[in-house]
């Protein structure tokens, strides 16, 4: 009698292999591990996530509305941060006039009006890119302080366009380049 046995491959040792082996077929337990170098993936993750915290916080500083970070507390800032709070009143817009001014004179280290505009844009460069928003809000200081009557280049809704000149005043004192209004009536 006679009994066919097929053939059966086994291996002693995982390292007695005889012939080429293909890793993918060969999944062996004895096999430990393929150990993948990935110091390269671990220094890139580190560099990006280094840019982003540094983008955050560049964003915080030029978008911030609290002082915690430097530039932040300065005059036209604590002014922004009040007069985003005041209502669109006829008081409020007093106030809100009121408070640009003691920021440009704080600012400036001595009373500025539209006579001596000049020497402040001399002394404060910064500021010279929102000159004719300057004149414009000495235009409105005058007609709601003094002369109900007078004409001033601002527009329908002074508080909102108050709001956005001192933001760009904060812009001046920190450093960057503020953005150019549209809402102005020639």
């Amino acid at each position: 009698m006679q009994y066919r046995i097929p053939s059966w491959n086994f291996r002693i040792s995982p390292i007695a292999v005889y012939g080429s082996v293909k890793i993918e077929e060969d999944m062996s337990p004895l096999r430990g591990p393929l150990l993948l170098d990935a110091s390269p993936q671990k220094l890139r993750l580190k560099v990006l996530v280094g840019i982003l915290v540094l983008s955050v916080l560049g964003l915080l500083y030029i978008l911030g509305m609290r002082a915690w970070l430097p530039l932040m507390g300065r005059p036209f800032a604590r002014a922004y941060r009040d007069i985003r709070k005041l209502p669109a009143t006829p008081d409020g817009l007093q106030q809100a006039v009121a408070r640009i001014h003691s920021a440009i004179n704080a600012t400036a280290g001595n009373s500025i009006f539209s006579d001596n505009l000049d020497s402040f844009l001399t002394n404060k460069p910064a500021f010279a890119a929102v000159k004719t928003d300057i004149e414009h809000f000495f235009g409105l200081s005058r007609q709601v302080f003094f002369e109900t009557q007078a004409a001033h280049q601002i527009g329908d809704e002074p508080m909102t366009w108050l709001k956005g000149f001192c933001r760009r005043c904060r812009d001046c004192e920190r450093g960057l380049v503020p953005e150019r209004i549209t809402t102005v009536k020639a």
